[in-house]
């Protein structure tokens, strides 16, 4: 049988039958299944939020156009609209649209539903990343990932 230790790691029992043997094996995929669908949502969650927390504000716009899904790439709007008030207020609504999509992936995710995709596709996001942004340093983008990345692995307890 396959349990956790007390840091979270899976560790195998002990010998058994051919019956047994199977029956290990199936709760061993579908243990490592969980694991892995578990580890994905939360890295999904922590990349999100590292971009968005690093991503420079200006009407929030490009902030806001991060776009998490799963199955395919949704990319969202390319441009803000020309008046600040406008783009303002629909950088809110988007905001909250994209931060709710990223908790329902967060708690819903499953394999079956294919890859995650996080995407911007704001067509000023690649000088922002460029360095153009006093608010932001170059390849602000990569640093936002590695942090994700680097969360998620203290919380899973596993390097990847």
């Amino acid at each position: 049988m396959v349990e956790r230790d007390a840091s979270g790691r899976f560790v195998s029992g002990g010998g058994g039958g051919g019956s047994a043997r199977r029956t290990r094996a199936i709760d061993v995929t579908k243990d490592l299944q969980a694991f892995v669908e578990r580890a994905m949502r939360r890295l999904q969650l922590r990349v999100f939020q590292a971009l968005t927390s690093a991503s420079p504000v200006d009407t929030g716009f490009f902030r806001a156009g991060w776009s998490p899904s799963t199955g395919s790439r949704q990319t969202g709007p390319a441009d803000p609209p020309p008046q600040r008030q406008q783009a303002e207020s629909q950088a809110a609504t988007l905001f909250a649209k994209n931060s709710s999509e990223a908790a329902r992936i967060a708690t819903a995710y499953r394999l079956a539903a294919g890859p995650i995709f996080i995407v911007n596709g704001v067509s000023y996001g690649v000088f922002l990343n460029g360095g153009s942004s006093a608010q932001a340093p170059a390849m602000f983008v990569e640093q936002a990932i590695a942090t994700g990345v680097q969360a998620t692995q203290r919380e899973i307890g596993l390097r990847f």
